[in-house]
């Protein structure tokens, strides 16, 4: 399966990292003090003394994965693939370091959708009522089981990009810049954007579900 060779590498330092602007989708922020999080871009004046994510996950049966929240940003790690992505709330900007520190930097919630290279991705998505976010799936389409996938495949809302096209790959990225790829397990690629998925790695099926609050974290679920 895609993903599982490597392809270019590089090392964090050599990637470049711009801000970019804030988001155009004006939207009234919710109060420093709002019991749940944003389902969209924070438009508030400052970004200081804020909890931008009121509602917070921790693992307690996973043992892969852990999240930590700062403000206006959450830290993912991926405990076994040695990886941290830092997830910044949409409107505000991540700190200057970000991208020497961490694996990606991403927006959230997702403006920009995602890749997915694995079936067993489909149903967390689904279930999240996220399935209109995924534009694009890395490998052979006729693994999909989900009908309603396999709909989208034949509408065209979801590219199909063959597992060893690399270029198209990469492609998808220079047109969804925020958007994410959520990789397997034991993936050594270094694409820009991507997530390693390791829900694989447990050892009981209610660690392995539990990396449903992981997909849930790019939502800010």
């Amino acid at each position: 399966p895609y993903l599982a060779a490597s392809h270019r590498s590089r090392s964090k330092s050599s990637k470049s990292y711009k801000s970019r602007p804030k988001h155009s989708k004006s939207y009234k922020s919710r109060s420093k003090h709002s019991k749940s999080n944003l389902f969209e871009c924070y438009t508030g004046e400052s970004e200081k003394n804020v909890d931008l994510f009121p509602h917070k996950v921790k693992a307690e049966q996973s043992q892969n994965w852990s999240i930590t929240y700062h403000g206006t940003y959450k830290i993912l790690t991926n405990i076994p693939a040695q990886k941290t992505y830092l997830l910044y709330q949409c409107g505000t900007e991540p700190p200057s370091d970000a991208a020497v520190m961490y694996d990606a930097v991403i927006p959230v919630p997702l403006q920009d959708g995602m890749a997915l290279t694995e079936t067993t991705q489909i149903p967390h998505i689904e279930l999240l009522g996220k399935r209109t976010d995924v534009n694009a799936y890395v490998g052979d389409p006729s693994y999909i089981s989900s009908p309603c996938m396999d709909e989208l495949i034949d509408e065209g809302r979801v590219e199909i990009i063959p597992d060893d096209d690399v270029t198209a790959l990469e492609n998808w990225l220079v047109t969804h810049p925020d958007g994410i790829i959520l990789a397997q397990a034991l993936s050594s690629a270094d694409q820009d954007n991507l997530v390693v998925i390791s829900e694989s790695l447990e050892k009981t099926n209610m660690a392995i579900f539990e990396w449903h609050k992981v997909y849930a974290s790019f939502f800010n679920m």
